[in-house]
């Protein structure tokens, strides 16, 4: 009997393949299977498979023309045979004796998926840091609530699967057609769970395409989110979830993709707009918060197109993510509004300047002489400088969860 098949897509990784196949040998679990779906590699990667097959009885490399990581994945499906199903990148890795804690789990469970952390790694697989791939801490997730979260940076090898939910799924030729295929895999489960324990390994690297800020692909996954708000399997509530998700992503990916924003913009205005007003006739969640906040931020997204914002939204970004001590001149801001459980004024005399002091999870814009819309220096880190902002980042700040005041 085969308790779990590991589907191996590899294209040209010759340089991470030994590490990531050396990882799966490492596991505890015997009746196993490990499917190798070689894309068409022009580099080692063929000799390094067929050496790992030799020693290894449960390992099967299958080569095949190059025709994208959807096709792959969908071929090692065709040859899975496991009650479960896993998928790992060729260039990342698990960690040791995993794999059998994690199986035994779902079967006690009966879980049709489980959610697993990542740990994110630099290019010589060196921990950075941990991902949860859920916010909650229970274990048993509702499906409206991984719908709602679908979003989330992970992707398809931080979650097991019950083999049967891919008997009428494949994967689609598109750019992150991992995460396009959320939507249908959730709704065809009853049971979906959540192992809070940092199990797989994700290199982060420049070759990666998740790395690429110059590639329009999340637009293929909202777009594929989008379809699926018609799925028959969902409920209502299940259906606003998804439906919150696609609004979020689309306000998400206009801050991080702004080379592209016309097309996310094009695209709202022609096909997500129509939906939404539907939406606010129909739906539970139009008093929501998401709607104040959500929805409001898409109808001014013609206001991000311009490309002198993204250096100081990433600064924002960067704040938030990680805190730190940020200066501004001493006319900028009403001191006596500072004060703030996120936020700590510090006096600079010999700079004559204030400095903020913002904790991870806050921050804060200043905003000053509004009339003539003047670009005031507000902030600096070093020679950094961070201007005055427009309305619409602070709605971005209130997307990311993240209590914002404006001075």
């Amino acid at each position: 009997m085969c308790r779990v098949s590991i589907i191996i897509p590899i294209y040209n990784q010759e340089k991470y393949l030994e590490e990531c196949l050396g990882s799966v040998v490492r596991q505890d679990i015997a009746d196993c299977q490990v499917i190798l779906i070689d894309d068409g590699s022009t580099d080692s990667s063929k000799e390094i498979c067929k050496r790992y097959v030799e020693n290894h009885p449960v390992f099967q490399y299958i080569f095949k023309e190059n025709s994208g990581l959807g096709s792959a994945r969908n071929t090692g499906l065709d040859y899975a045979e496991g009650d479960y199903v896993l998928f790992v990148d060729s260039d990342d890795a698990l960690a040791p004796n995993c794999l059998n804690t994690l199986v035994d789990y779902m079967a006690v469970n009966e879980l049709d998926i489980l959610y697993v952390d990542e740990m994110i790694c630099d290019e010589q697989l060196r921990v950075l840091g941990v991902n949860p791939t859920f916010p909650y801490m229970q274990t048993i997730i509702k499906r409206e609530q991984a719908l709602e979260f679908c979003m989330q940076p992970s992707h398809i090898c931080s979650r097991l699967y019950k083999r049967e939910l891919f008997r009428d799924i494949r994967f689609e030729n598109i750019w992150y057609e991992d995460m396009a295929a959320f939507p249908e895999l959730i709704s065809k489960s009853e049971r979906i769970g959540y192992f809070k324990a940092p199990v797989y390994y994700y290199r982060q690297h420049k070759e990666a395409i998740t790395q690429d800020d110059t590639n329009t692909g999340n637009l293929d996954v909202i777009k594929a989110w989008d379809k699926g708000i018609g799925l028959p399997l969902l409920s209502e509530e299940e259906r606003n979830s998804l439906a919150k998700a696609v609004i979020k992503s689309v306000a998400t990916f206009l801050f991080f993709k702004m080379k592209y924003a016309g097309e996310y913009i094009a695209w709202y205005q022609r096909v997500l707009e129509g939906r939404v007003s539907a939406w606010q006739k129909t739906c539970a969640w139009r008093e929501a918060a998401v709607w104040q906040e959500d929805y409001p931020l898409l109808q001014q997204a013609k206001m991000v197109q311009d490309r002198q914002l993204a250096d100081r939204l990433m600064i924002l970004k960067k704040l938030y993510l990680e805190g730190g001590v940020y200066y501004f001149a001493e006319h900028d801001a009403d001191k006596e509004a500072l004060g703030t459980e996120h936020l700590s004024l510090i006096r600079k005399p010999e700079l004559e300047l204030y400095s903020i002091e913002v904790k991870p999870g806050s921050a804060a814009l200043y905003r000053v002489n509004e009339e003539s819309r003047k670009q005031n220096l507000i902030a600096r880190n070093g020679e950094r400088k961070v201007f005055v902002l427009e309305k619409i980042l602070v709605q971005a700040f209130m997307e990311f969860g993240c209590p914002v005041r404006i001075f």
